[in-house]
């Protein structure tokens, strides 16, 4: 029942990332200023509107994987790649990173962790939370482990949640 669950809220992501695309006009000015200054050696994979009009895009390159944020003028004559700052000092292209790369990448990983081994230690009322991800061959993670483990002792002081990766057999036999 689980895996039918996971199965179906994985197409439904399937197919809104699918739709989600396109609605991408990769035959816009911007875009295919985008494409010409880069030499074709980036897929745009969002646009946005960043800030005074200019046309916000996350491009990734075809060989390194590799994201970054670019911007278009409105007159579809100028890219600028860089940090964006408004007048307040605000760095806005950290801001769309965090909003267009980031968040993506940090939801591909949770969804990816999700069905790995873990085992948690200490009170589920603690109000202080510790994930650690390890491999369980990895002896440094196991230093990092045995440093941590006192912290799951103290009453309701904190709770650590091991998250394992890699040998996934080797993982389940240690849980």
């Amino acid at each position: 029942m689980k895996f039918a669950i996971r199965l179906s809220l994985f197409a439904c992501l399937l197919s809104f990332n699918f739709s989600a695309q396109a609605a991408l006009d990769l035959n816009s000015p911007a875009a295919k200023l985008v494409s010409k200054l880069t030499y074709n050696q980036v897929n745009i994979t969002n646009e946005f509107q960043a800030a005074n009009g200019w046309q916000g895009f996350v491009i990734q390159t075809k060989k390194q994987n590799s994201q970054a944020i670019v911007y278009v003028d409105p007159t579809n004559q100028y890219l600028f790649s860089g940090a964006l700052l408004n007048a307040q000092g605000q760095n806005l292209t950290q801001q769309y990173t965090d909003e267009y790369i980031n968040k993506v990448i940090a939801k591909g990983a949770y969804q990816s962790i999700a069905g790995t081994h873990w085992f948690s230690e200490g009170s589920d009322q603690a109000p202080h939370k510790i994930y650690v991800i390890i491999d369980p061959n990895c002896i440094y993670c196991h230093m990092i482990y045995q440093s941590l483990e006192p912290l799951s002792k103290w009453p309701c002081s904190s709770k650590m949640k091991v998250i394992l990766i890699t040998s996934k057999k080797k993982a389940g036999s240690l849980l």
